[in-house]
């Protein structure tokens, strides 16, 4: 019984160990959507340098990736092609320590604006 328990306290507290972090950057706006890849992946660029704390290295801290296995790519679009017609400013989440093909990775994204 206790074996259990001492298990089941392990199982609950491990996914904590391993989330990933990530930061948020407000302010924003889109200069550029890049879709249409075969693979489904989606990228888009904003207008100011994001200091990137993964440093991944593609994109000049500018280009930001949507990773398909991590995010709705049709979701994500929208609200870029929205905020790009529309002019107004996005705030997004990057993980901390992942890229996606070499660029910063979103975890979401807001339109603020």
């Amino acid at each position: 019984m206790f074996k259990a328990i001492v298990l089941s306290i392990a199982v609950f507290f491990s996914g904590f160990c391993y989330s990933e972090q990530y930061t948020y950057i407000k302010d924003l706006k889109v200069v550029a959507v890049l879709a249409g890849y075969k693979e489904g992946n989606l990228f888009f660029e904003v207008d100011k340098k994001i200091e990137n704390p993964n440093n991944c290295i593609a994109g000049g801290g500018k280009i930001i990736g949507v990773d398909p296995e991590r995010g709705n790519i049709d979701h994500v679009l929208s609200l870029l092609l929205y905020a790009h017609a529309a002019q107004k400013k996005i705030g997004i989440q990057v993980y901390n320590s992942s890229c996606f093909g070499n660029h910063m990775v979103i975890r979401r994204i807001e339109v603020t604006g």
